[in-house]
């Protein structure tokens, strides 16, 4: 029998946390340990779990500051590579709930295929839509934005679907063993992108699969694109598409052009945001924070 920890990282989300929480205790193979990463919430959650963790069987991570969504994953990634021994990481962000079999689904394509390095589920709306923007792409090349679609559901008769090039975070089934041959998510795209980036850098070394029977479903399905955001957003991708996918640092400035023409509901501060979250992208640095 496989021996599966959830990761959960959390910012401020009490009530979905909970939700999630209840999902993931009431999955018919429920994962063997959850860990909770609280990335310095101001809601109560720590409070919360400081009352609850021993009644729902949860471990906790305390972080001092809110490090993202990246950072969160980070150091919940590195913690159970030190505390903990298994066989897969179950990813999962404070709003996602998975359906009763989700894990149960996403580890019989592990029996199936025992050599690939990860899984992903099908992510749906609370409504039960299709949630494109987390689904797993075919092709992807740093800087490609959008990325190359996903799949179909006229594509999702047979599965496991792949191998695919990258996906999200809302999740992930990985193998124990792939990042200690990898590593860690990159803690300094804060967020925006820190999934892609990763699941690429998966892909590479080895092969990724789609479940998309393993349902999910997300509260936030629309990425809101406002505030600082907006710097974390053009920074992380133009770093990808420079220093990784080796593009034209001029199609940086011409994305944000036609992305500017597209939503012009940008306030003068947030058109600022971009413009120096691409400069910072060129340059590499991604160790500034807002």
């Amino acid at each position: 029998m496989s021996k599966v920890a959830a990761l959960v990282v959390t910012y401020n989300r009490l009530p979905l946390l909970r939700e999630t929480i209840e999902a993931l205790k009431n999955q018919t193979y429920p994962p063997e340990e959850i860990l909770i990463v609280d990335n310095f919430s101001g809601d109560g959650t720590r409070e919360w779990l400081t009352g609850e963790a021993k009644r729902y069987g949860l471990k906790t991570l305390f972080l001092p500051e809110n490090t993202g969504g990246a950072g969160g994953f980070f150091h919940g990634l590195k913690w159970l590579s030190l505390n903990w021994q298994g066989d897969f990481i179950w990813l999962l962000d404070d709003d996602a709930c998975p359906e009763a079999e989700a894990l149960h689904k996403l580890l019989g394509a592990a029996r199936q295929l025992p050599k690939a390095l990860g899984f992903f589920p099908g992510v749906y709306t609370r409504q039960g839509q299709i949630e494109g923007y987390s689904w797993p792409k075919k092709h992807y090349r740093p800087g490609d934005f959008p990325p190359h679609p996903g799949y179909s559901l006229k594509e999702t008769g047979e599965e496991p679907l792949g191998p695919v090039a990258v996906g999200t975070f809302v999740g992930l089934l990985l193998k124990f063993s792939a990042f200690k041959n990898i590593g860690f998510p990159r803690a300094d795209f804060f967020i925006c992108f820190d999934d892609i980036e990763y699941t690429w850098r998966l892909s590479r070394h080895g092969e990724l699969y789609f479940v998309p029977s393993a349902r999910i479903h997300h509260h936030y399905f629309r990425p809101v694109l406002r505030g600082p955001k907006v710097y974390y957003f053009f920074r992380n991708w133009t770093y990808l598409s420079v220093h990784i996918g080796a593009r034209s640092r001029t199609r940086a400035f011409i994305f944000w052009w036609l992305y500017l023409l597209r939503h012009r509901n940008f306030s003068v501060k947030e058109w600022k945001l971009g413009l120096k979250g691409i400069r910072d992208g060129i340059s590499g640095r991604l160790g500034k924070r807002l």
